[in-house]
């Protein structure tokens, strides 16, 4: 199926970390150690001192200025030539119906990652309310087989942290303790390639002492002990006075909200999306909103870092600047500026993409 051209919603927002002066670093700034490279400080002073000379700034007081000129720049040439210039986050907005089929996403490009993806849900008056409107997708588990001696397992906090790893707790809440000897819990993963569940080796928990009904069992918050993105199950082997050992499962599921069938590509321009059982897997119609308008959401990092944009936006940049700080007014009456349009749009025309 050939793919969906769109003109959809996209929002972009600059990182904190991407200074529009990046645009002329000369170097990677080491600021752990200043004596192996320029220091942050000195490599924004080169920046700035770049620009003061351009618009022949006599010192420092217009700085700030000139940085928001460079700033508007940068959002001109991106529009210019349909990049995202910088580390940025997106957020792109799909329609209902461009769900439907393949789509492609023009303008995004250098996606570092790929992160989340919701969709347009239902509030308990069946009304979609605007304020916070959208869900993640949560995969239905395979069903819970557990002994009546236990009242389950509670998991706590379970979420996907910025490194694509998980941070949880897992408790053990039993309805009585009375006459239980012991409790082996072993963590287990479903190796998706052969179909069967692996021991996670190190995971394995002992329960001789019963002091409480609600028992700590695993803990995956601290450095090196998160869980990739996966199916799981704790095998749960309970022995007591009476019976012998009985063998129970509780199956969860670690995923980022996109656990269906689907293709995406981002290693390419324009990115390819394939998200046509989207809305199948979501499950009921109870569950999302009839709108057909920006029914899901995806968020990405994306963009080219300043330092490494191909040097034609330097001096388009430069241009643009210079046309700024000597047309001070909104309205340029008694002369024509047409050439400096026309030289940024010549500069630029080699690197836009389409």
């Amino acid at each position: 199926m050939a793919p969906f051209f769109t003109y959809m919603h996209i929002k972009v927002t600059r990182q904190d970390g991407q200074s529009a002066l990046r645009l002329f670093y000369a170097m990677e700034p080491v600021l752990e150690d200043p004596a192996e490279g320029e220091s942050l400080a000195e490599v924004e002073e080169a920046a700035y001192a770049l620009l003061r000379s351009h618009v022949r700034a006599i010192d420092d007081s217009e700085d700030s200025l000139l940085l928001t000129y460079l700033e508007t720049a940068l959002d001109y040439m991106e529009a210019l030539t349909n990049r995202i210039l910088g580390l940025s986050d997106v957020v792109v907005y799909v329609n209902r119906d461009e769900l439907k089929r393949p789509f492609v996403v023009h303008r995004v490009q250098d996606v570092l990652r790929l992160w989340k993806l919701e969709y347009r849900s239902l509030d308990a008056d069946s009304v979609a309310p605007w304020s916070k409107p959208y869900k993640m997708f949560e995969p239905t588990l395979p069903d819970v087989v557990i002994s009546t001696k236990l009242a389950g397992l509670s998991d706590t906090a379970i979420a996907m942290e910025s490194d694509d790893k998980t941070s949880f707790n897992m408790y053990l809440e039993l309805t009585s303790t009375s006459g239980l000897t012991q409790i082996l819990c072993d963590l287990e993963k479903l190796n998706e390639a052969s179909g069967a569940y692996v021991n996670e080796g190190e995971n394995q928990v002992v329960i001789n002492t019963f002091n409480s009904t609600s028992i700590l069992i695993h803990s995956a918050t601290g450095q090196g002990h998160n869980h990739e993105r996966g199916t799981y199950r704790w095998k749960i082997q309970v022995t007591d006075s009476e019976e012998d050992p009985s063998t129970n499962y509780l199956y969860f599921t670690i995923h980022n909200g996109t656990d269906f069938d689907n293709i995406i590509i981002t290693d390419r321009y324009p990115c390819y999306f394939d998200l046509s059982k989207y809305e199948d897997a979501i499950g009921s119609t109870q569950l999302y909103a009839t709108d057909e308008e920006d029914f899901a959401r995806i968020y990405m990092i994306a963009g080219t870092d300043l330092m490494a944009v191909p040097r034609q936006y330097r001096q388009a940049a430069l241009l643009l600047v210079g046309h700024y700080y000597n047309m001070r007014e909104a309205e340029n009456i008694g002369s024509i500026t047409t050439e400096v349009k026309e030289g940024v749009h010549r500069l630029l025309q080699s690197v836009r993409q389409y």
